[in-house]
């Protein structure tokens, strides 16, 4: 049985406590949903496992983005899940092993954000609108590039002053 193929999209989001010196940018998978929003679909060949997020963590007080990983969160798999799991993660492990043959590594989490969006296969992004109220701003490649690439700069620009 073949499986239906969907739209979907990463999402890009900024984890943001004030009390913490420390954020994090995510970037989940999700898909139109039947209410008009966007909800996290299962990874195929599970029946309850999220897709696995694309994470950084940057520091209030440092010029940079760091700890570049894709990685599930909050699972408590069976053995078929982690087997579906397994075989997601190493497909993309394999497929950037590629992208750094091919186009040599990166230190931004900006291209390696949308590698391992080239690896799953998606080339949709929305982020939550700034008016937060509930609609989304539809993203090209390039706007994902400066939306990451201007949050660093924000970093950069603090510890300079």
């Amino acid at each position: 049985m073949k499986s239906e193929v969907r739209e979907q999209y990463l999402l890009i989001l900024e984890d943001r406590d004030s009390f913490s010196p420390y954020f994090h940018i995510r970037g989940v998978v999700v898909e139109p949903n039947e209410q008009g929003g966007y909800s996290s679909p299962y990874l195929p060949l599970s029946s309850h496992v999220d897709y696995p997020q694309i994470t950084c963590q940057g520091d209030r007080g440092t010029d940079r983005l760091y700890a570049f990983s894709v990685k599930f969160r909050d699972v408590s798999p069976n053995v078929e899940d982690v087997n579906a799991m397994y075989k997601y993660v190493n497909a993309i492990v394999k497929k950037l092993k590629s992208y750094n043959t091919q186009r040599g590594y990166t230190d931004s989490y900006a291209e390696y954000f949308l590698r391992v969006a080239e690896a799953m296969k998606i080339t949709q992004f929305i982020r939550p609108s700034r008016t937060d109220n509930g609609n989304y701003i539809f993203m090209t490649a390039s706007d994902v590039r400066y939306h990451i690439d201007s949050i660093e700069s924000k970093l950069a620009q603090k510890e300079a002053a």
